[in-house]
C-alpha cells in the first residue's frame, strides 16, 4: 500500500471527531438504563454485519494469513478492553474527567515509541509527560474525594488499552484493509462483550423510544465510522503521529458533554485541561520538527 500522509492525517482527525461524541451519548444511554457494556455489545454486532458485508461486496480478502493472526488478536483484545473500560467509566465519573484521563495515551505512545524502536526516551519527551501529568493532577485532584475510584481506574485502563490498540492497528494494517481488520477484531470482541454483559446482569431491553433511537444511532454510528477511519489513518501514518492528531477527541468529548449533559469544569480543572492540551500540542510540534529534520 502506498502511504499518503495527508490521507492519514485527515482520517485521524475525522476519527477523533467521530469518537469524541461517543462517550457523552453513552452516558445518556446509561441514564436510560443501558450500561456501557451493553452498548459495546450492540455496536460490535452492527460493526460485524456492516464491515463483513462491505468486505464481501467489495471482494476484499477476509481470510487471515498466519502472519495476521497475532496482530489481529492483540488488536481485538485491546479494542475490547478500551471500549468496555471507557464507556463504563462515564457511569461513575464525569465525561470531561474520563476524557482527560483516557487521553493520556498519546503521551504513553510517545514514551513507548523510542523504546520499541530500540532507543530510550529523551529528556524533552519526559519533560512533556511531566507537564501533562501536572495537568492531570489538577483535573482529578480538587475533587478526588468526590470522584469514584472505579471510574478513574476504568478510564486509565482504557488509556492503556488504547495505547496497545494503536500499535496492533499499525501492524494489522500492513496487509489488511480497514473493513476486513475491523470485521475480525469484532469477531474477537463479540464473545468477550457478551460475557461481560452476562456477568453484569444483562443484556437489558433497549428503550423503545424515538429519543433512545437517536442516542443509539449516534453511539453506533460515531464508533463505527471512527474505528474504520482510525484503521485507515494507521495504514498511512505512525501510531505516535496518529495518537497526537487524536487531540480532537477529548476536546469534542468535553464540548459535547457540556452541551448534551450540561457538565461544567471548575476553574482549576479547566486550567488542568489547558495544561494537558498544551503538552500534547508541544509533543505534536516536537515530533513534526524531528520528522522534518530527519527528512
Amino acid at each position: 500500500m502506498v502511504k499518503r500522509t495527508g490521507v492519514g492525517l485527515a482520517a485521524a482527525l475525522a476519527a477523533g471527531i467521530a469518537y469524541g461524541s461517543n462517550a457523552p451519548f453513552a452516558t445518556l444511554a446509561s441514564r436510560l438504563g443501558v450500561p456501557g457494556s451493553d452498548a459495546v455489545l450492540w455496536r460490535a454486532l452492527l460493526m460485524l454485519a456492516l464491515t463483513g458485508g462491505f468486505a464481501l461486496l467489495a471482494r476484499q480478502r477476509l481470510k487471515l494469513r498466519s502472519s495476521d493472526i497475532a496482530p489481529v488478536l492483540g488488536l481485538g483484545l485491546a479494542t475490547g478492553v478500551t471500549s468496555i473500560a471507557y464507556l463504563s467509566s462515564v457511569a461513575f465519573i464525569p465525561v470531561s474527567v474520563a476524557a482527560i484521563l483516557f487521553y493520556t495515551y498519546p503521551l504513553v505512545i510517545l514514551l513507548l515509541n523510542p523504546l520499541i524502536e530500540g532507543t530510550p526516551p529523551d529528556v524533552s519527551r519526559l519533560a512533556i509527560f511531566a507537564f501533562a501529568f501536572l495537568g492531570i493532577v489538577l483535573v482529578v485532584g480538587p475533587g478526588f474525594s468526590a470522584l469514584d475510584i472505579r471510574g478513574l481506574g476504568l478510564a486509565l485502563l482504557a488509556s492503556l488499552g488504547a495505547t496497545a490498540m494503536f500499535y496492533f492497528s499499525a501492524r494489522a494494517m500492513t496487509s489488511l484493509t480497514p473493513a476486513s481488520a475491523a470485521f475480525w477484531v469484532h469477531v474477537i470482541i463479540l464473545p468477550a462483550a457478551l460475557l461481560v454483559v452476562l456477568l453484569t446482569g444483562g443484556p437489558v431491553a433497549l428503550p423503545a423510544t424515538p429519543a433512545f433511537a437517536g442516542i443509539f444511532a449516534v453511539i453506533c454510528g460515531s464508533y463505527i465510522s471512527g474505528y474504520v477511519l482510525q484503521l485507515l489513518a494507521l495504514s498511512h501514518i505512525s501510531p505516535a503521529v496518529a495518537g497526537l492528531i487524536f487531540l480532537a477527541e477529548p476536546a469534542v468529548a468535553i464540548l459535547t458533554a457540556a452541551v448534551v449533559l450540561d457538565e461544567r469544569l471548575t476553574l482549576t480543572q479547566g486550567f488542568g485541561c489547558i495544561i494537558v492540551f498544551t503538552a500534547l500540542v508541544a509533543a505534536t510540534l516536537l515530533e513534526s520538527w524531528r520528522q522534518t529534520t530527519v527528512s
